[in-house]
């Protein structure tokens, strides 16, 4: 065996380990903090717009209506209130109902216009393929407010609407 050729003394070795050991932790420190920030500025976003919208958001459908326009598509036409002490930023309707063939269908329609607190607005929205005149018909109207950036379906204040009326 051969003598001349040395190799690292195991001080330097363990000083380049645990050097390497704390630059690999920082980087997983640093990799874990981003992603626990991202996380709870989302999770702060939903339950802020959640709680406004069980504590300040309220609303009324006043009237509710609709027009056919050709065999099975037409417009629904809603007067809605707010009621509540928030602005609301938009509708999301969930129709529920047969469409011309007799099947079952669900749609979903969005409506964008906002309604100030204490205010009232008539909005209208267009539909296809659904037979609204039929009794079995309804149509869930959830109000949609933005908190942070984030956009909050208020599911807990759903209204819903049955059977709707044709307009005159």
């Amino acid at each position: 065996m051969k003598r001349g050729h040395k190799g690292i003394s195991p001080l330097i070795a363990t000083v380049l380990l645990v050097g390497f050991v704390i630059v690999l932790a920082a980087l997983v420190f640093m990799w874990w903090d981003t992603v626990v920030k991202e996380r709870a500025a989302k999770v702060s976003s939903e339950s802020g717009g959640q709680l406004s919208c069980a504590l300040e958001l309220d609303f009324q459908i006043q009237e509710s209506c609709y027009t056919i326009e050709s065999d099975s598509s037409g417009v629904v036409s809603l007067s809605l209130e707010n009621t509540g002490q928030i602005k609301i930023d938009g509708f999301k309707l969930k129709i529920h109902g047969k469409d011309s063939s007799g099947a079952e269908k669900d749609s979903v329609i969005m409506i964008s216009e906002d309604i100030k607190e204490g205010r009232a607005k008539k909005t209208a929205a267009e539909y296809e393929d659904f037979a609204l005149n039929d009794p079995s018909t309804t149509i869930e109207v959830y109000p949609v407010i933005r908190s942070k950036g984030a956009e909050s379906v208020c599911q807990e204040k759903k209204q819903i609407i049955n059977p709707i009326e044709a307009c005159t």
